[in-house]
């Protein structure tokens, strides 16, 4: 069941399921975007699929390079921190290094752990 927030003028949507370990959350410029991604992620869930990496609805269907997500953390999250020049030095630095890789989902011991 999604549940939808508007904070700071944002919509924020939390999915809790007893199928899904914890809840999932998303935040959206707009409540149609919101309902979109959660009605997305609650019909993959109904079907067995993970909401990590690769499975969100606008990837693409081998996953993201690091250096797509890296860009859209320097875009979005990196001009609201304090030493954001600091950490922006450093992200480059990792971003010439590992930007190349495309992450895979983590996978599953024989105990369920990570």
């Amino acid at each position: 069941m999604a549940t939808f927030r508007k904070r700071n003028g944002k919509w924020n949507v939390q999915i809790r399921k007893k199928s899904a370990q914890g809840s999932i959350s998303g935040t959206f410029d707009t409540k149609s975007e919101a309902r979109l991604w959660a009605a997305t992620i609650e019909a993959g869930l109904e079907h067995g699929q993970s909401p990590f990496i690769g499975h969100h609805p606008t990837s693409k269907p081998n996953g993201v390079l690091l250096k797509e997500l890296f860009a859209k953390y320097r875009e979005e999250v990196l001009p609201k921190h304090k030493g954001w020049k600091s950490e922006l030095a450093t992200l480059k630095v990792v971003d010439r290094r590992l930007g190349n890789i495309r992450p895979r989902r983590p996978q599953r011991n024989g105990l369920g752990a990570l």
